[in-house]
């Protein structure tokens, strides 16, 4: 590990961004869903957990759906644009922030696709 952190320091800022942003789809991309398929799996040890009582979350109106879609899709645009070029100007920190906003802006399109699919009540 510390070869590598020492061999970034020998590259340009531009290949250190792409690297970042290698890293974080990488990780939101294997990691989290592998990660969700394990927990559903189970954690194989055949101990009983002990269940919390968890909250169903308020369900969200077709009109809350749609607004969380206008306002996400700029937002990914924005995010989007702000990674390409801050990677390219070489700024880690906008990047990531870049990375940031695109996550949660696809996260809430995602939400929304989900609401605006379910057959009507």
């Amino acid at each position: 590990m510390g070869m590598l952190i020492s061999t970034l320091g020998l590259l340009s800022p531009h290949a250190y961004s792409l690297f970042l942003i290698l890293v974080a789809v990488g990780f939101f991309a294997i990691y989290i869903p592998w990660d969700r398929r394990r927990k559903k799996r189970g954690s194989g040890t055949g101990e009983r957990r002990e269940k919390r009582e968890v909250r169903p979350a308020r369900p969200l109106s077709r009109g809350g759906a749609v607004a969380l879609a206008v306002v996400c899709v700029p937002l990914a645009v924005v995010g989007m644009t702000l990674v390409i070029a801050c990677a390219v100007m070489g700024e880690a920190v906008l990047t990531a922030v870049g990375l940031v906003l695109s996550g949660l802006a696809l996260a809430g399109m995602v939400k929304a696709g989900e609401v605006l699919r379910s057959p009507r009540r």
